[in-house]
């Protein structure tokens, strides 16, 4: 077997050449190793893996395959006469092609869903409650960010006369939506003047967000510069400029694993959750709503050093293309990663179901009265 293939966080090609690389037996020990050890918090020999583990082959054969496995940096071994533990890379490949279907079983997620459900929709505190909810269902640090909006540009702005002192601007957004607003204008305008202001705004903002569009309008003539503010207007505001609000519950799950009997690294973790400015940047990893990113031990990045004892399992939830926040679990390496990434999969589902029905009026509203 080839142990150049070895590497630390490596790229996604590198970990499939690795994984490719195993035979159907290796994959089996290997997961086995992970989810035995991720159970007890105990190294796992090949007797062990015999004995539990109906695989057809002797221990000797098992005790072969962990030795290649640890060659191929994919285990390690922590005393001379112990048995393996996964290293950082043997949990990515687990993680990356291993662990197959994660979502929970429909028994599991009718009693999450009764608990969410009990959780008043009208309440501000709602976020905090479902934050606290996860923690429980997942035995771990949880967290969540508020909504945000997404930063929309403009597309295409269209005034049409409707009536004496009346007009109708049409605001079309770059991902497809539409506002309008009725607007009362002091004065007659024909039709022929809403003409050339709207080609004048079709020349300056396209692709402009609201905040640009406020800036545009100084290079306006004075004709289109209040249109300027009245498209701003109706653009969907990013709620909370700024830092995002972050609500998070349970770090004494977190604390409760053997992995932290050390104060320093308990202090460690204190540390990174202290800082809001640190964990929004982590948050920010999820790459799209109705996906699941795991980030194990920082992905070896040394600008995230400090997030070497810990994994995070995160997932977007809101309306995609309008607004998204962030949810997820915190917890040692030797996390339960299937069962972790199905309760943030599922969580995430509910609070996107949440926000549709509560707030989907109030991100993209079609008309709004004067």
């Amino acid at each position: 077997m080839d142990t150049s293939l070895v590497s630390h966080s490596g790229t996604a090609i590198e970990h499939e050449q690795i994984f490719d690389a195993l035979t159907t037996r290796q994959r089996q020990v290997l997961r086995i190793v992970v989810e035995e050890f991720v159970a007890h918090a105990q190294p796992v020999g090949s007797r062990r893996i015999a004995k539990e583990r109906y695989l057809g082959v002797s221990s000797a054969t098992i005790r072969n395959d962990l030795a290649q496995l640890e060659a191929l940096g994919l285990l390690t071994k922590p005393h001379a006469s112990a048995g393996r533990v996964p290293s950082l890379l043997g949990y990515r490949i687990y993680v990356l092609h291993l662990i197959g279907n994660h979502r929970l079983p429909k028994e599991h997620r009718n009693q999450l869903r009764r608990r969410f459900e009990a959780i008043d929709p009208n309440s501000p505190s709602w976020l905090l409650e479902a934050t606290r909810l996860l923690s429980v269902e997942a035995n771990s640090l949880a967290l969540a960010t508020d909504l945000r909006y997404v930063n929309h540009r403009l597309r295409h702005v269209e005034l049409i006369s409707v009536q004496d002192n009346r007009v109708l601007m049409i605001v079309v957004l770059e991902d497809g939506h539409v506002c309008q607003r009725m607007l009362d204008v002091p004065d007659k305008m024909a039709q022929a003047d809403l003409t050339v202001i709207s080609a004048e705004l079709n020349h300056l903002l396209p692709g402009l967000n609201r905040v640009q569009i406020q800036e545009m309008a100084l290079e306006a003539s004075s004709a289109a510069k209040e249109f300027c503010q009245l498209v701003s207007d109706l653009m969907p505001v990013a709620e909370g400029d700024g830092s995002a609000s972050i609500v998070q519950q349970g770090l004494g799950h977190i604390l409760d694993a053997p992995e932290f009997a050390e104060s320093r690294r308990v202090r460690k973790v204190v540390d990174i959750f202290d800082s809001g400015p640190r964990i929004e940047e982590i948050l920010m990893l999820v790459p799209r709503p109705d996906d699941v990113h795991v980030l194990i031990a920082g992905d070896d990045r040394k600008e995230w050093s400090d997030l070497a004892d810990i994994s995070l399992v995160l997932s977007a939830y809101g309306i995609p293309n309008q607004a998204i926040g962030i949810v997820g679990v915190v917890g040692p390496v030797r996390m339960a990663y299937r069962y972790n990434m199905g309760t943030v999969r599922f969580m995430a589902a509910l609070m996107s179901a949440r926000v549709r029905e509560t707030r989907s009026e109030d991100l993209l509203p079609e008309v709004i009265a004067p």
